[in-house]
């Protein structure tokens, strides 16, 4: 008997499915894969970790380039402020 291949998106949404509590037995029989095949895709998962997980990854970089925009505002609006403030001071004094 041929071995089946699955995809990564396969692979994906059945650890999904099951992550949010899905009966793995359900899961196994909707998708047609053997018990061993999960438990080894589990297995393979569990080593790998979140890193495998390619929307995860663009989610973390997303936020990361966020986070600098954030930081780059912050600092650019910390600087017009003091220059405010600086031409404040000096329209008031004589």
């Amino acid at each position: 008997m041929p071995r089946k291949r699955y995809s990564d998106d396969v692979r994906h949404q059945v650890m999904m499915e099951v992550e949010h509590g899905a009966k793995v037995e359900d899961v196994l029989k909707r998708h047609g894969i053997a018990e061993a095949t999960f438990y080894r895709w589990r297995a393979r998962y569990k080593q790998v970790g979140d890193e495998a997980d390619p929307a995860r990854r663009l989610l973390e970089e997303e936020n990361r380039q966020l986070r600098d925009i954030c930081a780059e505002a912050a600092l650019e609006i910390r600087g017009l402020k003091q220059e405010l403030a600086r031409l404040q001071r000096t329209k008031t004094s004589p």
